[in-house]
């Protein structure tokens, strides 16, 4: 692995990494490194063999970090190095971070394309230009909704986990007859320490909110 290191809170544009280039094209190194100390981006030959790739596979920011990320950075540690099976990782995230990229570029401003593209599919007629500029307005309204309703969905289904919560049951009082020994004995015992915790709705109600939201965010 190379590594290029800038001055914290310098500019980590590809343009400045020169020299992480021309080391990368001369060593057998596989994996290079630009960073700040406080954002690191990691580049490898994908695009073509012995040439360091222009976009990063993976990017760690220290002042924000995504435990998903550090899955994968972990990957990149002695124990766990595997060339084969980074390669194949590092194509995944590369091409998965910039995909999700375009498309929230596309929610926010859909282009042209964009929008001819799913006009085609649901209008016949000729695209004018107010036409174009009223079905942006569409299709991006229709990535928000349907973003919305995923989300949910999610929480639906998350929240529906709480119908199944078995109720507790109440034992009945004898009215005549004592309680057989062994029952009376039972009833005696001292409470286990998990039956001493009780977990209110409002709050299986929020574990479900938070966990469906991590879910969605994976």
């Amino acid at each position: 692995m190379l590594f290029e290191c800038k001055h914290c809170g310098g500019d980590l544009h590809i343009n400045h990494a020169s020299q992480l280039f021309r080391y990368f094209s001369v060593t057998d190194a596989r994996i290079a490194v630009l960073t700040n100390g406080i954002v690191y981006r990691f580049f490898t030959d994908l695009e073509a063999p012995n040439k360091m790739d222009e976009k990063p596979f993976l990017e760690i920011n220290m002042m924000e970090l995504d435990q998903v990320l550090v899955g994968e950075l972990k990957k990149l540690t002695k124990p766990a190095f595997n060339l084969d099976e980074l390669m194949t990782t590092a194509g995944e995230l590369k091409y998965t971070r910039q995909i999700k990229r375009l498309l929230s570029d596309q929610m926010e401003k859909p282009s042209d394309e964009f929008v001819k593209f799913f006009a085609s599919k649901v209008f016949n007629g000729v695209l004018s230009p107010s036409r174009r500029e009223y079905f942006a307005g569409i299709t991006k309204r229709s990535f928000n909704q349907l973003i919305n309703e995923r989300i949910n969905d999610r929480l639906k289904s998350a929240m529906s986990g709480t119908a199944g919560t078995p109720a507790v049951e109440t034992a009945a009082t004898p009215t005549t007859e004592p309680a057989p020994a062994e029952t009376t004995t039972a009833q005696t015992d001292t409470p286990k320490r998990e039956d001493l915790v009780q977990t209110s709705s409002e709050e299986l109600e929020g574990f479900y909110i938070v966990k469906s939201l991590d879910l969605l965010r994976n």
